[in-house]
């Protein structure tokens, strides 16, 4: 199907959030690098930084507050009654949707309404930290989908949520493909080896677990921590630092949300991610490109980009004496120096956009040459 305003088909991008998250500013790069080969709609369930960039690249944008993460039958149904008469009038060759509640409901319209879908799967909605009787829900729906939208492609941002997918919901190897994220060179470049910051880039939320990493902190001997992100710098946040910090609590900063994460980065000696469950995070990417060595936990697409020992080292989730460890260990510069060296090469190597790029329109190629 063609867009009236000129010849390239048109792709219609469906996303929950639209915020400087890991799956809108994937969709924030794919326009940005195909948007002289495909038109593009996006449909994203609230405003944010992302949808708003978008619109001013000139991109159409409609918001569907009813698309939401959380399980709601009621909002879910008026979500896909909305997303489907919305999808019937701009008439997409392809949906490719992002994130779970945009991929139920993307692949499902789909298949309704015969137009060839992609889901790129940025973490699975069920498992390993999600509450039992929603991760259950989210794991049938995945199963059922997955056999009644037979037609649908998978991308896999890392191999860890692959496996998942081939292990727990049964879905075959050659309906999809690994496509490792990647990020822009931003331009800045750290010293690790100058300075002693440790930065973790996370909004408050269970997932993060900040508890663990602010323990850990008051434990060890190095560094001055800093923790950018949504609800970091709220009253109930900035007493939990003392209360699991309370030795170290003045060599912590709070910084709250922030748009100069990659700059945050630049000035930084090293970089911390204490998630309970992750996909491939765009922030590790980041620290990646900017030169830094890496703390993360050993958990979904961490060791993918983490190498322990070389470029950072990787410990077992809510091990607050592993994070002691980890921390203590990166006190010596000349360690943080060659292990920023080898985050550098790596993201040079594997996580630059052009790889990323090329896969993606292989696949959109694909789909408007099956329904050409």
């Amino acid at each position: 199907m063609k867009n009236s305003y000129n010849s390239n088909p048109t792709v219609c991008l469906i996303c929950t959030n639209a915020d400087t998250a890991g799956a809108p500013l994937h969709v924030l790069a794919l326009v940005q690098h195909l948007q002289n080969k495909f038109n593009f709609h996006c449909i994203f369930g609230e405003t944010g930084a992302v949808e708003r960039q978008l619109r001013e690249r000139g991109v159409e944008v409609t918001v569907v507050p009813e698309l939401r993460s959380s399980i709601k039958p009621l909002q879910d149904f008026q979500a896909w009654r909305k997303l489907r008469t919305l999808i019937k009038k701009i008439q997409p060759g392809l949906i490719h949707a992002h994130s779970s509640k945009a991929g139920m409901l993307g692949r499902l319209i789909g298949r309704q309404l015969k137009i060839p879908s992609i889901y790129t799967v940025h973490g699975w909605g069920f498992g390993e930290g999600r509450p039992r009787l929603q991760s259950f829900l989210v794991e049938q729906v995945e199963r059922f989908l997955g056999y009644f939208c037979q037609d649908s492609r998978y991308i896999f941002v890392c191999h860890a949520d692959q496996t998942q997918a081939l292990q727990e919901i049964g879905v075959s190897k050659n309906r999809g493909r690994v496509v490792w994220n990647a990020v822009d060179d931003h331009g800045y470049r750290a010293d690790p080896g100058a300075s002693q910051s440790i930065t973790m880039a996370a909004r408050v939320a269970y997932q993060k677990d900040h508890a663990t990493l602010l323990r850990a902190f008051n434990r060890a001997e190095f560094g001055h921590l800093l923790l950018a992100g949504e609800g970091t710098d709220s009253p109930e946040f900035k007493r939990k630092i003392i209360d699991d910090a309370p030795r170290r609590s003045k060599s912590i900063t709070p910084l709250g949300r922030r748009d100069d994460v990659a700059q945050l980065m630049g000035t930084s000696g090293v970089f911390a991610l204490c998630s309970r469950y992750e996909g491939l995070p765009l922030s590790i990417v980041e620290a990646m490109c900017a030169g830094l060595p890496i703390i993360a936990t050993d958990v979904g697409g961490n060791p993918e980009l983490v190498e322990h020992g070389k470029n950072g080292l990787l410990v077992p989730v809510g091990d607050v004496d592993g994070w002691q460890s980890a921390i203590d260990a990166v006190a010596d510069p000349t360690i943080r120096t060659r292990m920023g060296l080898e985050s550098r090469a790596r993201y040079e190597k594997d996580f630059t956009p052009e790889a990323l790029i090329s896969a993606v329109a292989a696949e959109y190629e694909l789909a408007f040459g099956k329904c050409a």
